[in-house]
């Protein structure tokens, strides 16, 4: 298989799989998840995970070309970054939380368009 439809498959389901866990869950479990995001522990593993995620994505696939393929390489920069952001900074996660507490619909669309976004990416690896 090749690494682009590899990646756009994999960043296409996990995609879809966050955004649709997180916009299916009871307002409650949506609350828990918020106040879990606020501890710095918390944005540390973000950090680690995201960095874990994002290294690979642009060692593998830093491909700049203007059709779907680059949307690969944006994700993974864009998580690469927020890795070392979140790493360097844990703190800084805590500031948006209250964001998406107190505007739902915010966290929502954003889930949306996660989800969006990964079947773009899965039609186009098919």
């Amino acid at each position: 298989m090749d690494t682009t439809l590899f990646l756009a498959q994999f960043w296409g389901w996990l995609l879809v799989i966050v955004g649709t866990t997180i916009l299916f869950l009871k307002k409650r479990d949506k609350d828990d998840f918020l106040n879990a995001a606020t501890g710095k522990s918390f944005a540390l593993l973000a950090g680690y995970l995201t960095l874990i995620i994002g290294l690979p994505t642009v060692i593998l696939h830093n491909v700049w070309t203007a059709d779907w393929y680059v949307l690969i390489t944006i994700f993974g920069w864009l998580s690469l970054l927020k890795g070392v952001v979140l790493l360097g900074s844990p703190g800084m996660a805590q500031k948006f939380v209250p964001v998406y507490k107190n505007n739902a619909w915010l966290l929502n669309g954003v889930c949306i368009v996660y989800i969006a976004l990964g079947v773009c990416l899965l039609t186009a690896s098919m």
